[in-house]
């Protein structure tokens, strides 16, 4: 047996008519005419066989009927609402948000995200480039990527041991190798050692801006200077640079390894150092174990595995020289 209701155009037009206490107010609000919501409550009224309102010439007044048959359409109207607002706003899938550091996203984890997206459909990844601090509390990450010591409290807001408790994964040490195109290699001055630097254009990346003087310093030389000097934003610009020709740039290994492999860019120095820092994941510690992160987690670690061989097929141990940058 059907229900027993006026039709659904009636009794919107009733709901606004008796909140405005005006036909054309309503009319306004549900875009049609005054005329229409005038024939909606008549058609209502006739259902119901009694009247909604008292009509006057410039004004409308409830009756009792009316009235109360207003407040419980109001509360049906105001939890309908709220229950569309609610599934509305709900995702149909679930997400994951990763605030990642923006050559890390361009160089390494976009190319092998599908992987992660294909073998997990359901789960939405949304990813936010930054290389600013993050803040669990404040931010909406599930996930972030940064670089640095695990003791330093710039990338992340509070320490593995404060109230946040934020869960610092390792994923593979930062190694730092001067690279250069293969025509750059082949048009300048000859490279055997690093004081020859000097003859050539040095890229820097004002993110690191310091890259050049841990790798000489880890080398055990005094600064490196040069003829000339080009300054980026990142380290995907200093990269995209240095693959045109237009000088050496120390980018992390992590970076430029298929471009090493593909003969892409050369080493212009062999002479790749451990920076003495690490890439790693920060999470929050109560929800490391959840669906999302564990799945997530588990997929850069083996992802990571071979960023890492890597490192040690170089010999990435802390080089005598390099001091320590708290």
């Amino acid at each position: 047996m059907g229900r027993r209701l006026p039709s659904l155009s009636a009794l919107r037009a009733f709901e606004a008519a008796g909140r405005h206490l005006s036909f054309s107010r309503a009319a306004t609000e549900l875009f049609v005419t005054q005329s229409a919501i005038s024939r909606q409550i008549r058609s209502l009224e006739d259902y119901l066989g009694t009247l909604m309102f008292r009509r006057f010439n410039r004004r409308l007044e409830l009756t009792e009927a009316g009235a109360t048959y207003l407040a419980t359409m109001k509360d049906c109207f105001d939890r309908l609402e709220d229950a569309t607002v609610r599934i509305r706003s709900k995702p149909s899938r679930e997400q994951l948000n990763i605030s990642v550091l923006p050559t890390f996203a361009i160089r390494w984890l976009v190319p092998r995200l599908p992987a992660f997206t294909e073998a997990h459909p359901d789960i939405d990844v949304r990813m936010a480039m930054s290389s600013e601090p993050v803040d669990f509390n404040r931010d909406e990450v599930d996930v972030a990527i940064r670089v640095g010591r695990a003791n330093r409290a710039t990338d992340v807001s509070g320490t593995p041991d404060s109230a946040t408790r934020v869960r610092l994964d390792r994923l593979f040490p930062d190694v730092l190798v001067p690279v250069c195109s293969a025509t750059h290699q082949r048009e300048s001055p000859p490279l055997r050692s690093p004081k020859d630097l000097t003859d050539h254009v040095l890229l820097h990346t004002t993110t690191r801006r310091n890259a050049w003087e841990e790798w000489s310093e880890a080398m055990g030389v005094a600064k490196v200077t040069s003829v000339r000097e080009l300054w980026f934003g990142h380290f995907f610009m200093t990269h995209q640079a240095a693959c045109e020709g237009r000088g050496i740039a120390v980018l992390p290994l992590v970076f430029v390894a298929d471009d090493l492999a593909s003969g892409r860019l050369v080493e212009a120095i062999e002479r790749p150092i451990a920076s003495g820092e690490w890439y790693y994941m920060l999470c929050r510690e109560n929800q490391a174990r959840g669906r999302n992160l564990a799945l997530f987690r588990e997929w850069i670690d083996e992802e990571s595995r071979s960023a890492k061989s890597e490192a040690d097929a170089i010999g990435a141990a802390q080089p005598p020289h390099k001091k320590s940058r708290n």
